[in-house]
């Protein structure tokens, strides 16, 4: 369900909630109230006909002959002109209640209504619901042998009707006439309540871009703190990747103004050899060779330029990562195939590049990704491991994680700088091996998308050289 307001959402629920709960207790009342009306009123029934009973047995027994003599004898009950239901005469109500007395044979000895009006002659004991006149009668009967009469108490069932009514609407009625009340309160409260929200909000809407500190989270309801908290966190971020954005730019243009200086340089060089204006005669042999010498150097700050751009743009694209898919793969073949590719490089400077895998276990993970990460490891240890050096890739399983190790016996890296050669841009101190700085910050980044682990330690087995050794999880079994 789509909530466009909170403040009328709750207020809308509040006044559903209250009419719900009235309702319930409307109905349960009416149910209770009916219920006990009627035992109420059933009892004074039989009570007012045991009450008749014993008055014409101890009071009227001698007239009772001269009655069951006459047609009928009637008592009358006094009318009321005005509506007022009490006044010097009795209640208007008493028209509403009726006795009756017959005979054996069912003829009417004595009773408050007229004759036509009567209700039937029933020898039936007990309660009953009968119908005289317009309207429906509760009746109670019971039978004297000693009088041989039947005498039947009724009353008219609008009185307990109106009676339960009365009593649900005096306890209903203050509820809906408090409703209107309960509604601008609780719309009070909900105000009140949202206020803090309204002036975080406000804070938020009136801050510059460049104002991300975080918001205070004293004074506010802990309801609202881990709102805060998230909008905190997520600024943090947007400034930490603001920061790295402008770190990145920098350590960009400053590695990139190096190559790009030299290619000035030399090309400017070539085009003062093509020229000749320096005034001097250059053989042929030496202008081929100046000018050879020249586009070389051209090709290579070109290469290396180009090198760094490649690295800028992966890394870049690994700092902002999209959800890649990922698929099972055996990271030995991978491992293979880059080594194979690579092993020109190695051939080149006469190095000893060596596989030993020993474990085919498959991981989860994005097939380019891997290849760059394996790349740029075998690349570094061909690149900084001497001529005639050794490098070995081995690759097996370890604790349920799949281990690639490298290991090679070039300088190393001393240990108070391995845990910063994973920033960018990082070089060694007197390192003359050109590089980027951006080979191992790119193997970081790969591994952690793929929940992988990274260590750098000294190769054990040479005088020098390093290890570098990465865990990744295994793919779990379909």
């Amino acid at each position: 369900m789509r909530i466009k307001s909170i403040s009328h959402f709750l207020l809308t629920s509040v006044i559903a909630a209250i009419i719900v709960v009235v309702s319930t207790v409307a109905y349960w009342t009416y149910q209770e109230t009916a219920h006990e009306v009627e035992e109420i009123y059933d009892a004074e029934l039989a009570q007012a006909t045991r009450m008749l009973q014993t008055l014409l047995r101890n009071q009227f027994a001698f007239t009772l002959s001269d009655l069951q003599h006459e047609p009928s004898s009637k008592l009358a009950v006094p009318s009321f002109s005005s509506n007022k239901e009490i006044n010097a005469f009795g209640h208007k109500y008493e028209s509403k209640l009726a006795f009756f007395v017959w005979d054996e044979a069912g003829n009417i000895v004595l009773s408050n209504h007229a004759e036509p009006e009567s209700l039937g002659f029933n020898p039936a004991l007990g309660y009953g619901h009968e119908r005289m006149g317009n309207y429906s009668w509760r009746t109670f009967s019971l039978h004297d042998a000693q009088l041989t009469v039947w005498i039947k108490v009724a009353q008219r069932s609008d009185i307990r009707d109106e009676l339960v009514t009365e009593i649900i609407a005096s306890n209903i009625l203050p509820f809906l006439l408090v409703m209107p009340v309960l509604a601008l309160l609780g719309w009070f409260a909900i105000q009140q309540g949202l206020l803090p929200l309204k002036k975080i909000s406000a804070q938020i809407k009136h801050r510059q871009p460049s104002q991300l500190h975080p918001l205070d989270t004293r004074q506010v309801p802990m309801e609202i703190t881990p709102l805060i908290e998230a909008t905190n966190s997520f600024m943090e971020r947007i400034s930490n990747m603001i920061t790295r954005e402008r770190e990145f730019m920098a350590d960009a243009a400053h590695e990139l103004r190096t190559p790009l200086a030299s290619i000035r340089i030399h090309a400017q060089n070539l085009g003062a050899y093509l020229t000749e204006d320096t005034g001097q005669l250059l053989t042929v042999e030496s202008f081929e060779k100046k000018s050879h010498r020249a586009l070389a150097n051209i090709v290579s700050g070109v290469d290396r330029m180009s090198h760094v751009v490649e690295q800028l743009m992966t890394l870049a694209r690994l700092e902002h990562p999209q959800t890649l898919a990922q698929e099972p793969i055996r990271l030995a073949s991978l491992v293979q195939q880059m080594a194979a590719q690579l092993a020109p490089l190695a051939l080149n400077k006469e190095q000893d590049l060596a596989l030993d895998i020993s474990d085919n276990s498959l991981i989860l993970g994005h097939r380019p990704s891997l290849e760059t990460l394996i790349r740029n490891l075998i690349d570094n240890a061909i690149r900084y491991t001497p001529r005639g050096g050794h490098i070995l890739l081995e690759l097996f399983l370890d604790a349920q994680r799949l281990v690639l190790r490298i290991t090679d016996d070039g300088p190393g890296i001393r240990d108070e700088e391995k845990p910063r050669v994973w920033d960018r841009f990082y070089r060694l101190e007197h390192q003359e091996i050109e590089g980027s700085g951006l080979g191992l910050a790119i193997v970081r980044a790969i591994a952690e998308q793929h929940g992988a682990s990274c260590q750098l330690r000294d190769n054990p087995h040479a005088t020098s050289g390093l290890i570098v050794e990465l865990r990744f999880p295994l793919a779990p079994l379909l």
